[in-house]
Order: structure tokens, then C-alpha cells, then sequence
């Protein structure tokens, strides 16, 4: 949970050293971060309809139970934050429809370039397997307390195809990956304010 929102309070921390904007940060971030949900769910539910014949092979109850059901109060949350919009968001309604756009071509790309980059490895494999994969991927996303999503998907991958299957061991090597991506990056910009910090000093 931590590493998953380090990147906003890297940016809070970052605003905050300027001056003028220790206030200024925090209507953005939250609007930013709640359409960024909002967006998440809508392609989710998307694909749950593009692919639901598909998902209706995959014991996915089984393995996840009742924490699929977790799921339905955030999506119920984000009708209620368009119905009530006025009393949440801060940003005017331009900014706000920018916002909401870039979000939906950013998870749209993504998740294109996901699908792509699966594809370019295990070619073999059938397009809607993938989207099935994508879903299910798309859908841990939405569940709450997970820290490491991408792991936990990972892991869901070799319970449902098992721990020889090419798909399963290309998923959680890319989950591996990207967690050594994420925690280097944050090592090196750990390391780059200690070290200004120490100069000041």
C-alpha cells in the first residue's frame, strides 16, 4: 500500500518544498486520483462484458470468494462521487473533463500495450485469453487491501493455469519486474534527496 501511493506523496512532499503551493496541491491530487478510479472502474466493467464468456470457464470464485464481492461497494462509490460531482471535486468542470479523458486514453493505452506486449511473447497463446487475463488483472485493480496488485495477479495466474503454464511463468516474471522497476526508482530518488538534504546540512 505504501510503494502503490508513493508517487503521490512524493509529489505532495515535492509541492510542498515550493513556495506558495502547501496548499494549492491538494484539490488536484484528489481529483486527479478519484477520476483516476472513477476511469478504472468504467473500463473495468467494460470488460467484463467483452470478455464474460470467458471468465465463465475460469473458477474464479473458487480462488478469490467472497473478495470479488468487496469490489461492488467501490463501484457503487463512484456513482455516488458523478451524482454528488459539485460536492466532491474542486477543479472546474473543463479541467475536470481533461482530466477524466487523459485518464481514459491513458488505461485504454495501457491496456492495449499490455495486451501487446503478452501477445509479442507467447504468441500461441488465443487473443481472448489474453483479454480474459486482462480483465481479471483489471478487476484485482479495483479490489481494496491488496498491496502488491500486480503480484497478487501473478500468483492468480499459476493457481488457474498452473505453475507450467508459459503464460503463468511470462506474468509473474513481468509482476517481479515491474516491483524491481518501482522499488529502484524509489531507491534512486530516496537517495537523490538524502543526498541534498546531507549537503544542506
Amino acid at each position: 500500500i505504501v510503494f502503490g501511493y508513493s508517487g503521490e506523496v512524493y509529489f505532495y512532499l515535492w509541492a510542498r518544498g515550493k513556495a506558495g503551493l502547501a496548499n494549492a496541491p491538494f484539490g488536484a491530487i484528489k481529483d486527479v486520483n478519484i477520476l483516476s478510479a472513477v476511469m478504472g472502474n468504467v473500463l473495468t466493467l467494460v470488460m467484463l462484458g467483452v470478455s464474460a464468456q470467458g471468465l465463465g470457464r475460469v473458477e474464479l470464485s473458487r480462488y478469490l470468494g467472497p473478495a470479488l464481492w468487496s469490489g461492488v461497494p467501490i463501484v457503487g462509490l463512484s456513482l455516488a462521487i458523478l451524482i454528488f460531482a459539485r460536492r466532491v471535486f474542486t477543479l472546474r468542470r473543463e479541467h475536470l473533463t481533461f482530466v477524466a479523458g487523459a485518464h481514459a486514453l491513458r488505461l485504454v493505452m495501457t491496456s492495449a500495450l499490455t495486451v501487446i506486449l503478452w501477445r509479442t511473447a507467447l504468441p500461441d497463446v488465443a487473443l481472448d485469453v489474453w483479454l480474459v487475463l486482462l480483465t481479471l488483472r483489471l478487476l484485482l485493480a479495483r479490489l481494496p487491501f491488496l498491496a502488491n496488485k500486480d503480484l497478487v495477479f501473478s500468483t492468480l495466474v499459476l493457481a488457474l493455469f498452473g505453475a507450467s503454464s508459459p503464460a503463468a511463468v511470462l506474468l509473474a516474471t513481468l509482476a517481479i519486474m515491474t516491483l524491481l522497476a518501482h522499488l529502484g526508482v524509489l531507491g534512486v530518488l530516496g537517495t537523490q534527496d538524502l543526498l541534498r538534504l546531507v549537503r544542506k546540512s
